[in-house]
């Protein structure tokens, strides 16, 4: 990926333009941390660097964006600017192209993201970015209220990147924080989800969490109700070790009881995916099993691994009702058929013995059926299986 920017870079500079690597690339690069993309900004515009190579997509050529494609690798190429008249605390209404990197920078949220490299590895920081990144400071560039009313999202950014680095937020921008926080409210629920989403599975969600409730920035009681319960919760530190971000997401949303999780989740803009799976974990981690029969259904229909999963959730929830990993190893081994397809009676079969029309009892029929063969309740033979539908059907 660095090899073919510097040859945009490179390409860039023949022509005649600035071009250098900026932001996040160059902050984590200093860090020592893995890059997972390049930003590059130059003095071109953006029909210059369209007429440069042979494969751009002008994504946002409005504000002066265009993605490079080279060697199989997509690059945000935008030309030096500078914003003005921010709608809704997010998007500019002026966008002016300039000629100086210095003057780009100026534009941008915080010191350690105001960095930029050229192809020779020269770093240009007119704020002070490097000495930030030393000393583990998170510092709105120039005036932290300015930089927030102009997009509030920064103020989640402030926590996101302190929670990711374990960085500390100097003092003024924590101070802006505080007093700007309730305009995350004209922020879309989209946009706030991806930056809760950041937190809650990057390297430290606790420090995240810590960070939100104590500084009482997010306007939403929602989810201050569940910060708040989740930090008096003695299970709260093993968060951290838990990788899974279905594991996270469960933990936080068990561990405060909210009512209605799939609903929640709607409203803050989960997939459909991820609400089926943090729903169904969360359900399963509150589940109290009180009966070997009621753990045996339960494996029969969410599946072995998946308790285990749970139950691993819950011991960090509720330790004096835990059922460790033998118990339910063991009474997955105790089943006599695991699989609907193992019963010895069909869909087919039960319609001629009944001779009913084909309808939803015969779904029914054979759950009920799959349940007693595998608990050992009634002989998996075919005369024993159609006894006990009639007693059903």
């Amino acid at each position: 990926m660095e090899d073919s920017a510097n040859k945009i870079l490179q390409h860039l500079e023949k022509q005649g333009f600035f071009a250098y690597k900026v932001g996040g690339y160059v902050r984590d690069k200093l860090l020592g941390l893995p890059v997972h993309d390049i930003d590059i900004a130059t003095s071109a515009r953006p029909e210059q660097v369209i007429g440069m190579f042979p494969k751009v997509i002008p994504t946002g050529i409005k504000h002066g964006t265009v993605i490079v494609v080279l060697e199989n690798q997509a690059f945000e190429v935008t030309t030096f600017r500078v914003e003005a008249e921010y709608s809704d605390h997010r998007r500019p209404q002026i966008v002016q192209f300039v000629n100086r990197i210095e003057e780009d920078l100026g534009r941008r949220d915080f010191t350690i993201n105001a960095l930029a490299m050229d192809l020779r590895g020269r770093i240009i920081d007119p704020y002070g970015g490097q000495k930030d990144l030393a000393s583990g400071l998170i510092r709105a560039v120039g005036d932290p209220k300015l930089r927030f009313g102009e997009d509030s999202l920064r103020i989640l950014r402030a926590v996101r990147f302190a929670a990711q680095l374990g960085f500390t937020i100097e003092e003024n921008t924590w101070e802006a924080l505080y007093s700007e926080g309730h305009w995350l409210r004209e922020i879309s629920v989209e946009r706030i989800h991806q930056e809760l989403v950041k937190m809650i599975e990057g390297p430290n969600p606790i420090l995240a969490i810590k960070l939100l409730s104590d500084s009482s920035i997010f306007p939403f009681d929602d989810w201050n109700h569940i910060f708040q319960h989740v930090l008096q919760h003695p299970g709260f530190s093993l968060m951290k070790e838990r990788k899974a971000p279905l594991d996270r997401w469960t933990f936080l949303f068990a561990a405060t009881k909210v009512s209605d999780v799939p609903y929640f989740l709607q409203q803050w803009r989960f997939s459909k995916g991820s609400i089926k799976k943090i729903a169904e974990m969360v359900f399963l981690c509150q589940m109290d099993i009180k009966s070997e029969r009621q753990g045996k259904k339960c494996i029969l229909k969410y599946g072995t691994e998946q308790m285990i999963k749970a139950h691993s959730i819950r011991s960090m929830l509720f330790p004096e009702f835990t059922i460790d990993k033998e118990q339910w190893e063991s009474w997955n081994q105790q089943l006599v058929i695991r699989q609907p397809s193992e019963l010895r009676v069909n869909a087919r079969q039960l319609i001629e013995v009944f001779g009913r029309e084909s309808g939803p009892w015969i779904g029914q029929a054979l759950a009920h059926l799959f349940e007693k063969a595998a608990l050992g309740e009634v002989d998996n033979h075919f005369d024993n299986l159609i006894i006990e539908a009639r007693k059903v059907i």
